[in-house]
């Protein structure tokens, strides 16, 4: 469950100096799963000083560990 974006990828010519760049919304959908799965980096924009982004990131960085399980 959760990697039908990395199989659809694994067919694509990607080079090795070339990045594939995967916008998601602000949110942990199905979509989002999919495409931690897929990703071998993340960069997770935050705003300094809220509460809600650091909430935001602990949820996240919770999915990201079972993902990359």
């Amino acid at each position: 469950p959760g990697s039908a974006l990395k199989r659809r990828m694994s067919h694509l010519a990607i080079g090795p100096d070339e990045i594939v760049l995967i916008d998601c919304a602000p949110s942990l959908s199905f979509l989002t799963v999919n495409a931690l799965v897929a990703s071998d980096y993340f960069i997770v924009p935050m705003e300094s000083g809220s509460k809600f982004s650091l909430d935001g990131y602990a949820d996240l960085e919770e999915v990201i560990r079972d993902v990359s399980q």
